[in-house]
């Protein structure tokens, strides 16, 4: 099995929940990255020592910048893939196809398409709505999701990383300040499967209205204060948390093919 020059990069935090399913959506890929990075935010739930006994590299992290910007610290890649613990790569052929039409389009920073893991019409109406509109705004206002950010290393330390300040959309941030030095695209073909929790837990308008918020915000150049926003990065409340359900994970799988 081949070897890509790619180093994973993980920010987690009390995810012992949902990281297994995306090391075991790892381990099936028909490629390896170079390394696989979690920055750790001081769980305590044995999300550390779950990711030590799978073989990823555990260094100290923050949420959510901090966390990105510490794994990256330690990475030895040519290129960055963060990716949300919460997350499911689309297909086993995800890395190998993400990689080579990064390559082949000469892409220094790209993003993919975002799908719900769990099956409900709600949230897929959601999702494809969303994807169709940051295609069409692509390089005239990139959007940059931290669940899935691929970018070359010598671009993310050109920049200089995540804005550790910012607390909300600090991924966007990131996506605008690189695509002003570096070509951006879209992947396609591939995509990822995410889940609901951050829906479930504040509530979907209440989730809708901070997106659109922040959107306003960075489309006026207005600076994004936590405070203003409704949004607990830890989800500590369990008002709303919801177990989710892996037997959807296949329906889903075939939505994005």
């Amino acid at each position: 099995m081949s070897t890509l020059p790619i180093s994973i990069v993980i920010p987690a935090k009390n995810e012992i929940a949902n990281l297994p399913r995306l090391i075991r959506s790892l381990a099936s890929q028909t490629v390896r990255p170079l390394e696989i990075i979690l920055a750790d935010a001081g769980s305590t739930d044995g999300t550390r020592e779950l990711a030590a006994k799978a073989g990823i590299k555990v260094v100290e992290g923050g949420l959510p910048g901090v966390g990105r910007n510490r794994g990256a610290a330690a990475a030895k890649g040519a290129i960055y893939l963060f990716l949300d613990a919460d997350v499911v790569l689309s297909s086993e052929n995800f890395l190998a196809r993400a990689y080579s039409q990064f390559e082949a389009r000469g892409l220094d920073i790209a993003s993919v398409a975002i799908m719900p893991l769990e099956g409900r019409v709600i949230d897929e109406v959601f999702h494809r709505i969303y994807n169709r509109y940051v295609r069409a705004l692509g390089r005239r206002l990139p959007h940059t999701a931290g669940a899935c950010l691929m970018v070359r290393a010598d671009l993310f330390k050109k920049v200089g990383g995540f804005r550790e300040d910012l607390h909300f959309c600090e991924d966007m941030d990131f996506g605008i300040r690189a695509s002003s030095l570096g070509n951006f695209g879209f992947l396609r073909g591939v995509a990822i499967l995410t889940g609901m929790r951050r829906f479930l837990h504040d509530g979907y308008l209440t989730t809708a209205k901070n997106y659109l918020r922040a959107e306003t915000y960075i489309i006026l150049h207005r600076p994004i204060r936590a405070e203003e926003f409704e949004y607990d990065l830890e989800y500590k409340s369990p008002r709303r948390r919801r177990v989710l359900n892996l037997r959807r994970v296949k329906s889903s799988k075939n939505r994005v093919q």
